[in-house]
């Protein structure tokens, strides 16, 4: 009877030793997203790649575009830096440099959460005109924003 009970034992045991208690998928907040976000323009499609810098350190790339429901929303990107509390979920992400900017276009702020699964994340755009985001993890490969966006990595240092 040990013998046939010790495989199951030991299995249980290396369960509980490799899943750290309170993880979940939105532990790293770290990929791409995709979605959209409203302001004056009306319901813009967005990409945001997010990157960890190191402890709650974040930093983002917010990638904006036309969409079939608004399509003369002119293309562009900046940088955004912030902080991701893995335990609440919250993202809060300030605007940095403008990488490629439409005339007439101004930065905006996120502040949200992240779904207990990690799959979604949805919150406020502070901005004129502006009310709300919302976004899916990317699973498969990201929209490519224009040469104008992309860097060296994903995204730009937060500390320019």
């Amino acid at each position: 009877m040990w013998k046939s009970r010790c495989p199951t034992l030991f299995f249980a045991a290396a369960l509980i030793v490799l899943i750290p208690a309170g993880a979940n998928a939105a532990d790293d907040v770290a990929g791409d997203w995709e979605g959209t976000y409203d302001c004056a323009q009306g319901a813009t499609e967005l990409t945001l790649q997010v990157e960890q810098a190191g402890g709650n350190q974040v930093t983002a790339l917010f990638h904006f575009y036309a969409g079939a429901e608004n399509p003369h929303v002119p293309e562009g990107c900046f940088e955004m830096s912030g902080v991701y509390d893995a335990a609440t979920g919250r993202i809060d992400l300030g605007a940095g440099h403008w990488m490629l900017r439409p005339t007439g276009f101004v930065t905006v702020d996120l502040s949200g959460t992240v779904n207990r699964d990690g799959s979604e994340m949805t919150g406020a755009v502070a901005g004129p005109g502006c009310s709300t985001f919302s976004l899916r993890r990317l699973i498969s490969v990201p929209r490519m924003p224009p040469r104008a966006c992309r860097t060296g990595g994903l995204v730009a240092s937060a500390a320019r």
